[in-house]
């Protein structure tokens, strides 16, 4: 018999049902696997390293010279570095091994090597290097520039230092950095490797091969 006045009626939880117990463990499984792959992604994507700004240069081409303007890499990955033809350091290797990237990257991904001794470097003498080193010129370029635009580029630009030193030898009276520098399409810096360095190169491959096929433009 009810009394009178306000019952509490105390009803059990129903447990889940298996189906709907294992959907919410597959559930949390699905979306601990979905944050951790977007951590990875989040940790293997490359670091903005500053923009570089438009330039011109003359390009060696096999029957002379030709204007360049930077414009011409946009839409597409491009690999910088630097050298000298009468170079008694590194400028050879660094030659060598941005000869062996050519054969093992896509078309393209280009590269660009721009002399750091315009007085001497005409584009006759660009060129003939470049032929030494089996260089593909319409997607190789050989660049020179002239000082008073060359060494704001490499200081404000692409962050790396030149220096001369009169009273040294010829090759070694021009002290640059070996580093290779890797471009995006959007003219964007997104590393800097050794470029003496085989492990250093691999990893540039990888990553400039990676940035094409994002399609990072």
């Amino acid at each position: 018999m009810n009394q009178t006045g306000v019952g509490t009626e105390h009803r059990k939880a129903k447990p889940l049902g298996p189906r709907l117990a294992v959907w919410l463990a597959s559930m949390a499984v699905a979306a601990a696997a979905l944050i951790l792959a977007y951590r990875s992604e989040s940790k293997s994507s490359l670091p903005y390293l500053g923009a570089l700004p438009s330039f011109e240069a003359m390009a060696a081409m096999p029957d002379g010279g030709e204007p360049f303007k930077s414009q011409e890499f946009l839409g597409r990955p491009w690999i910088a570095g630097f050298i000298f033809t009468h170079c008694g350091g590194p400028c050879p290797m660094l030659t060598a091994n941005m000869a062996k990237l050519q054969k093992k990257l896509p078309g393209d991904v280009r590269l660009a090597t721009f002399t750091v001794d315009p007085q001497r470097d005409t584009t006759d003498a660009m060129r003939e290097y470049a032929r030494r080193f089996g260089a593909d010129l319409k997607r190789w370029r050989f660049l020179r520039m002239e000082r008073n635009n060359l060494y704001p580029l490499l200081a404000d630009g692409f962050k790396l230092s030149i220096s001369e030193d009169a009273s040294a030898p010829s090759g070694l009276r021009i002290s640059h950095s070996a580093k290779l520098v890797l471009v995006d399409g959007a003219g964007s810096i997104r590393g800097y490797y050794d470029g003496e360095d085989a492990q250093a190169l691999k990893k540039l491959a990888k990553e400039a091969a990676g940035l094409l096929n994002k399609s990072d433009k």
